[in-house]
């Protein structure tokens, strides 16, 4: 029996270094297997492997008696929880159905982590995230997320057991996203800075993913890092309350080999199957360019079948993205607003209030929307339409996020990231450029002529605050976050720049404004620091971003001058 107890350990050794190969071979074995073929070539090696494993481990645990029913209804209940908690899919890269295997994890050990975390995110994949070839590298990354919690602190004293794995939490947000993003960063082959780089050793493929992360994934991976340990700080306590009376009560001893293999035998195949191809076959269409992917969306996960060919744009600022990664020539039509760049094909489709036959009548097989209404995604769902969702961006982060999720549905992420990294590079040279002063100087940025504005709270707000301006409606200590001043507040605050974003819309000028009353005394009307700015630029927060800053800037240095 201890030989046999000895085999299962060593073997289930072996299959968890097969899963590490899977995701770090790009730095191991750099020269071997190149771009797209990445998981074409090694993911048949891979199955061998593990099924190997599967024969020994299964003749092992038979030998040993195997897992008892309550164990195996355990985590039967557990992983239809994470199913359910994941059915809003991830948003902003969080899921809540970290909580139930970090928890979990913890009450019943690692083993046990291990098996709950590799099931629940297989039935998750097959009920709501679609199968795929990322699927068993999430079951792996899940799964060690799992057995990591079940070495945190089990002892009496809460405080230190919720501290622990609320910072364990954090630890996993980043690990999870810093482990998935190995997976599918073989595809950016020769990407200037971010790519893999096949001839290259592990010392400057690490630096590439070390950028490609940054860029990347960061931001995505601070919301799951934060909503982990917000929730293991809230629920915690009572739920481990729970699960630890009910390892009390089954007197839980885990035999994880059976499970484990059995989900590895489920799923592992899958990479092989989705993949495409085996050895020496000629690749598919499908797999040649890289779908179908899973995306994020403000919607949850959304599975783009194909790249698509028929993109219908509902959003200004997702237009001028789609162009601006390269992905223009498959955008058929786009709505009433989306007139930049000059060769969009805008329509007479609405994008606040879109008519969904109109929609549907172009056929799409992929729609971008800024808004969100439920008949709209509901009846592309029933067409089985891919429908992303991306609201007004909040940070810089998010347009940088909504930047990356178009051009992985595109099929143009290599064009996204160097759009990211070209306007990273013109941010850094805008900020450098800015002159220094000895108190910041403030500012009022009028949306309309009844003297409607944006507080640092807003995206607009984030923007002037990025290059040292400080706001003069924060304040005000309005209830909104775009609050509508008075003209004497404004006249009292006296401001030394004077943004207009009205110029179109209202018909607003430097000159209009100076005839307004009282507003000659103002700082900004006396010294010529009233700016025009282009509202679009102001409003479309993608890739014109740029071009937003660098007006404020411009504005900066002729102040200091």
């Amino acid at each position: 029996m201890r030989a046999r107890t000895q085999l299962a350990v060593v073997t289930l050794v072996v299959a968890n270094l097969l899963g590490l190969a899977a995701f770090l071979w790009p730095f191991l074995l750099p020269g071997v297997i190149g771009g797209e073929d990445a998981h074409r070539v090694d993911a048949p090696w891979i199955v061998v492997g593990l099924l190997i494993c599967l024969g020994t481990l299964l003749f092992v645990e038979l030998g040993r008696g195997g897992m008892g029913p309550k164990t195996v209804a355990l985590v039967g209940v557990l992983g239809a929880a994470m199913v359910a908690l994941r059915l809003p899919g991830f948003v902003a890269g969080f899921s809540a159905m970290f909580i139930i295997v970090l928890l979990a994890g913890n009450a019943f050990g690692p083993s046990f982590g291990f098996i709950l975390g590799a099931t629940g995110m297989f039935a998750s994949g097959l009920f709501v995230g679609g199968i795929g070839p990322w699927l068993p590298f999430q079951m792996v990354a899940v799964a060690w997320v799992g057995m990591g919690a079940g070495v945190m602190p089990r002892g009496p004293q809460w405080g230190i057991r919720i501290a622990a794995l609320a910072a364990y939490g954090v630890f996993s947000g980043f690990a999870f996203g810093a482990i998935m993003n190995l997976w599918s960063w073989p595809y950016l082959a020769g990407s200037a800075g971010i790519g893999w780089h096949p001839e290259l050793g592990m010392a400057a493929n690490l630096r590439s993913y070390a950028t490609f992360y940054l860029v990347t994934s960061l931001t995505w991976d601070v919301f799951r890092a934060a909503g982990n340990a917000i929730l293991v700080l809230v629920l915690g306590r009572p739920l481990l309350r729970v699960l630890d009376r009910a390892a009390l009560r089954m007197r839980l001893q885990v035999r994880p080999v059976v499970l484990v293999v059995l989900t590895v035998a489920l799923a592992l195949p899958l990479v092989a199957c989705r993949s495409g191809n085996e050895p020496g076959a000629a690749p598919s269409p499908a797999a040649s360019d890289g779908f179908p992917v899973t995306v994020a969306a403000a919607n949850g996960e959304v599975v783009v079948p194909r790249r698509p060919q028929r993109i219908v744009s509902l959003s200004p600022t997702a237009t001028e993205m789609l162009f601006a990664i390269g992905a223009g020539d498959q955008v058929i039509a786009a709505d009433e607003s989306s007139n930049y760049p000059p060769e969009a094909p805008d329509t007479d489709l609405s994008g606040s209030a879109p008519d969904v036959d109109a929609v549907v009548a172009y056929e799409p097989d992929l729609v971008v929307a800024s808004e969100d209404p439920e008949d709209l995604e509901r009846s592309l769902a029933e067409r089985d339409v891919p429908f992303l969702w991306q609201p007004a961006a909040r940070t810089f982060d998010d347009t940088y996020g909504q930047l990356k999720t178009l051009g992985a549905a595109t099929g143009y992420a290599d064009g996204a990231l160097q759009v990211i990294d070209s306007m990273l590079k013109d941010i850094d040279e805008i900020r450098s450029s800015v002159p220094t002063f000895d108190e910041p100087p403030t500012y009022f940025h009028e949306i309309d002529d009844s003297y409607r504005t944006a507080t640092s709270m807003t995206f607009i707000g984030m923007v002037y605050g990025s290059l040292g301006l400080r706001n003069i409606a924060d304040a005000a200590d309005a209830a909104t976050p775009y609050p509508q001043l008075s003209a004497d507040y404004i006249i009292e605050a006296d401001p030394d720049l004077i943004f207009l974003a009205d110029t179109k819309c209202c018909g607003q000028s430097a000159a209009s404004v100076a005839r307004r009353p009282g507003w000659g005394q103002i700082t900004a009307v006396r010294t010529g620091g009233i700016i025009e700015l282009d509202y679009e630029i102001t409003s479309r927060w993608g890739p014109r971003l740029v071009d937003f800053l660098r007006a404020v800037a411009t504005a900066l240095q002729d102040v200091k001058a």
